[in-house]
């Protein structure tokens, strides 16, 4: 979908499909998919060619995927060796096969892959232990088990997004007691400052770094705001701007539930199905003699 409202829609079968990520070279989409009889997987769909391809084969489930900086690879998040849905580890596969399924971490808890520091050596994700609260950490992919979490303050945090100079954080909190967008720097220098002003998450980085996007609570509307990125401290040169509203599937806390495409300015979403018509009956008191009537009877 444009900025301008144009829309295009992707030809899928029905199904289940959530969590859509743009290829680094923007030829590619992998989502989230979840067909009839089967457990969540990842799969692929090629722009330019129209070929939708299963990217995993779902032992278990498999889930939100991110694209590799280089594009030649895709992380998600999977409880493929255990039953225990709680339990759900990295791993990556390459989109050639080679190597089979690497798992990237044993973690006891949830974790999954958000985004990457600005050089694309660290993978920045979200981990939460049986019972506590959702994190943020950040750690190269051989050693993802030994993170280091970046200290945000009190409440959850999810949906991180590095801005493309790679000195910028974004990620929605609820420390306050509603959730909302955040920006400060990703060294943990200076304070974080709230960008939202109504409840908000699932914020991106625009291609120019001064630029986020943002969804409201309700996950119907995306907003667009300006920033000013001096120093140790970020803040809003021009208040939140309604970009797109329409009926978009709900974001989760997970992942990101949308993407946009910088270079053609278009967002890729999932949207919600119609709702089905309703059928009415209507019952006509005294319609024979309104036919009689009619024919002369």
């Amino acid at each position: 979908m444009g900025l301008d409202g144009s829309s295009e829609e992707i030809p899928l079968e029905p199904g289940e499909y959530a969590g859509p990520r743009l290829s680094p070279d923007g030829g590619m989409l992998a989502f989230l998919d979840r067909r009839e009889g089967h457990p969540f997987g990842v799969s692929t769909y090629d722009l330019r060619r129209g070929i939708p391809r299963p990217f995993t084969d779902s032992v278990g489930g498999d889930f939100w995927p991110l694209w590799r900086p280089d594009g030649e690879a895709l992380l998600f998040p999977s409880n493929r060796y255990s039953q225990d849905t709680t339990l759900v580890n990295l791993y990556q596969r390459r989109l050639d096969g080679a190597g089979g399924y690497e798992r990237l971490s044993r973690f006891v808890g949830g974790q999954q892959p958000q985004a990457w520091t600005g050089d694309g050596s660290g993978l920045v994700f979200t981990q939460a232990a049986i019972g506590q609260n959702q994190q943020l950490f950040v750690a190269p992919l051989d050693s993802v088990d030994a993170a280091d979490s970046l200290a945000l303050g009190v409440g959850r945090k999810a949906h991180p997004s590095v801005s493309p100079d790679g000195a910028w954080l974004a990620y929605a909190s609820d420390g306050t007691g509603r959730t909302e967008v955040y920006v400060r720097r990703f060294d943990g220098t200076g304070p974080g400052t709230q960008v939202s002003t109504d409840g908000g998450h699932e914020p991106i980085w625009g291609a120019g770094g001064e630029t986020l996007y943002f969804r409201d609570y309700s996950g119907d509307r995306i907003f667009r705001t300006s920033l000013r990125l001096d120093g140790e401290v970020a803040s809003v040169a021009e208040e939140p701007e309604l970009v797109l509203h329409d009926r978009l599937m709900e974001g989760r806390l997970v992942s990101k539930n949308y993407d946009f495409d910088p270079v053609a300015m278009r967002f890729l979403v999932v949207r919600e199905p119609l709702p089905p018509r309703a059928l009415h009956l209507e019952i006509v008191l005294g319609f024979l003699r309104v036919v009689e009537a009619a024919v002369g009877n």
